[in-house]
């Protein structure tokens, strides 16, 4: 799938409480496609650190969510 590769996770961060891995292909940032990098990086810049939201991320073949 289209998306964000993530090639690191920094323990104890928020991406790894919210079980992201390396690994995982982010999809969705609270419900906007993420087509690429750019993508991802542009919609992290634009919140404030604490912000809750909400990934869609595939790992393993599989589908899923975290936040």
């Amino acid at each position: 799938p289209a998306g964000a590769l993530i090639d690191g996770v920094v323990p104890g961060s928020p991406a790894g409480a919210g079980k992201l891995k390396r690994g995982a292909i982010v999809t969705s940032f609270d419900g906007e496609e993420v087509r690429d990098d750019a993508d991802l990086l542009s919609f992290i810049y634009c919140r404030k650190p604490g912000d809750s939201v909400e990934l869609g991320y595939y790992r393993g073949g599989k589908a899923a969510k975290a936040g």
